[in-house]
């Protein structure tokens, strides 16, 4: 027995994404210096960080509470460089909405094909059809595809025109994806915050660069801050890529502006949060008390999201105090190699902002640090300790609150496979507590609990167990929702819905107009910024088509597998709720596969 490459890259991407992301790094609390200030406490919590890594450069800002910040870069750096912070943009497009609602030029329950009628053309592919609102684009659960892959990344040789060119192309290319039933469960969608923006062109009649620049930046004092590429606003900061060998990796433009793009600086930030806080108690230079109360307010979400709350559209990170839930606020961001996390507490204005600019395993832990920095921060200031709740602690306190818990006695009514947004997830299983869990092609062993399944990794047809810190709490919890069984993988780290929800999929035999479809198919005009480099379509003995998906995305090579099922001789629907899921693909009477914007050739 030994692991192939596939398994390999598997493991490597498991222990990325779970490990270096989702878990804790070593706690603050117990590397205190107590001749230090809270500021400086953390700032050195930093710089340890930072020398402990192969990461080039590490802007920062920290915000006390009391009136107090401390930001900088670490590393090399020019006047003025920025850092591209990803999905961090998003809170400015937010904002901007909430301003366009404050003048009038539109409410956030309108229906989005008010401003954009080119949304009228979007195949709906859903059971229950229902009208759009921007409010639905805020909170990801409008039911519109994740993405339109075709185009996503540019080649960076583009100038800033033909970048908004593309960017305000965008709703007449939406013929090209599909959309499912909304308010369902939570899809992230990049393509969704790209319609936002040019929705805020068309309201405030001003280029999505023009409005950021006078409306949020300028009030803000940001001042080298941009969405665009080629400005006098200082530099991009260059950024580096490797595991053994750091080298600097070509830059990165996308195309979708108001979901992505901004670049700025920490000393920016620190200006930009300690403006927006005013808004808390009184109106301000950004936004009015009324409406940063709705910015920072749970909206309303599906049961499917559980412990996956959104504000508008801030992720609602949850802390316990004596069995309370005490809410942060924040946004994390990605544009590879550039990694940020933004997060604050909304009752005490305190506030960490953590950017990196380096692809590697130890930049995956930006955002627990930057969480941990804050717990230290609030728990100094409030003079208060966070409850340190065990895995069965947590769910016997989400049983009590969640109405579709099971409590559990066997796996083996919920033996099968399911789709969900992280991968595809199987139970084996058979009548006694005994379970086998396969997800992400790795195999885990079950512990019953009273709430929840412990996964135990092992290797080697468990004679070797994996003790790994932070996954030594992962779970995996059953429901039932609407007679339909559902299951969810979290911890004590993750929370309950973060990773989605895995649907029950059904086998059907193969379909014989789709045999000869069977096959590899790739761009014909491929290039090195193309998101899609390959899909593959086959048919397993599980009774599922495979539908392989091989992308790059900033120089990463990624492969990723759904399962689909013919639903006419010509189009395809991957299975499952959540992001890249329920969406179709078609291959036409010529064999060319459309999928996500690209017209795909059969090797």
């Amino acid at each position: 027995m030994y692991l192939n490459s596939f398994t390999i890259y598997r493991l490597f991407l498991f222990i990325f994404l779970f490990i270096n992301i989702f878990c804790s790094s070593k706690s603050i609390k117990d590397s205190s210096n107590t001749s230090l200030s809270t500021l400086e406490n953390c700032e050195q919590r930093i710089l340890d960080y930072y020398d402990s890594s192969s990461i080039k450069n590490i802007g920062y800002v920290l915000i006390d509470g009391n009136d107090n910040s401390k930001f900088g870069i670490l590393g090399e750096t020019k006047e003025g460089d920025r850092f591209k912070i990803g999905s961090i943009t998003k809170i400015f497009t937010r904002i901007a909405i909430l301003q366009l609602q404050e003048k009038g030029k539109l409410r956030l329950d309108d229906p989005i094909e008010k401003y954009l009628p080119e949304f009228k053309g979007i195949k709906f592919t859903g059971s229950k059809d229902a009208k759009v609102t921007i409010r639905d684009l805020l909170t990801h659960q409008s039911g519109l595809s994740s993405d339109l892959f075709n185009e996503f990344y540019l080649d960076p040789k583009i100038n800033d025109e033909d970048i908004l060119l593309k960017f305000n192309n965008l709703p007449s290319r939406l013929t090209e994806t599909s959309r499912v039933d909304k308010n369902v469960v939570h899809s992230y969608s990049n393509l969704g915050f790209s319609l936002l923006g040019i929705l805020i062109e068309i309201v405030s009649l001003k280029s999505i660069e023009d409005y950021f620049q006078g409306e949020i930046f300028d009030k803000a004092g940001m001042k080298n801050s941009t969405l665009l590429e080629n400005t006098n606003k200082g530099r991009t900061i260059p950024g580096y890529e490797g595991i053994f060998f750091i080298t600097e990796s070509k830059k990165q433009i996308i195309r979708d502006i108001s979901a992505g793009a901004l670049s700025t600086t920490p000393e920016d930030i620190r200006n930009f949060l300690q403006t927006l806080f005013v808004s808390k108690d009184k109106d301000g230079l950004l936004l009015k008390k009324s409406s940063y109360a709705e910015f920072i307010k749970k909206q309303a979400q599906p049961i499917r999201n559980f412990e996956m709350e959104f504000g508008l559209p801030l992720f609602r990170t949850k802390r316990y105090l004596e069995n309370k839930e005490y809410i942060y606020v924040g946004h994390s961001g990605s544009l590879p190699p550039f990694f940020a996390n933004l997060i604050w507490d909304p009752n005490e204005n305190i506030a960490v902002f953590l950017v990196a600019n380096t692809l590697s395993i130890k930049t995956g832990q930006i955002a627990p640090l930057s969480e941990d920095l804050l717990d230290f921060m609030v728990e100094k200031k409030k003079n208060i300790q966070f409850d340190n709740m065990d895995i069965n602690e947590k769910f016997s306190f989400l049983a009590n609150k969640y109405t579709t818990f099971d409590k559990q006695t066997s796996l083996n009514e919920y033996s099968g496979l399911y789709s969900s947004p992280s991968g595809l997830i199987e139970i084996n299983s058979n009548k006694s507590d005994a379970a086998e869990v396969n997800f992400v092609g790795l195999n885990f062993d079950t512990s019953q609990r009273e709430y929840h399944y412990d996964l135990n990794f092992n290797l080697f047809f468990g004679l070797i167990p994996i003790t790994i810190p932070g996954l030594e709490e992962l779970a995996l919890s059953t429901h039932k929702f609407e007679n339909e069984p559902l299951i969810a993988v979290s911890s004590n780290k993750i929370a309950l819905g973060y990773l989605g929800i895995g649907e029950k999929i059904h086998p059907l035999a193969e379909d014989k107009a789709w045999i000869s479809k069977k096959g590899s198919y790739s761009p014909p005009n491929k290039s090195e910024w193309s998101m899609i480099q390959k899909i593959k379509l086959d048919y397993n003995s599980k009774g599922f088509y495979d539908f392989h998906l091989e992308m790059k995305l900033s120089g990463m090579k990624i492969k990723q597998e759904f399962q689909a099922q013919p639903i006419s001789n010509t189009t395809m629907k991957i299975l499952g709720k959540g992001r890249n899921l329920g969406e179709n693909f078609q291959i036409d009477s010529e064999g060319v596969l459309h999928y996500s914007g690209y017209r795909m050739i059969k090797e």
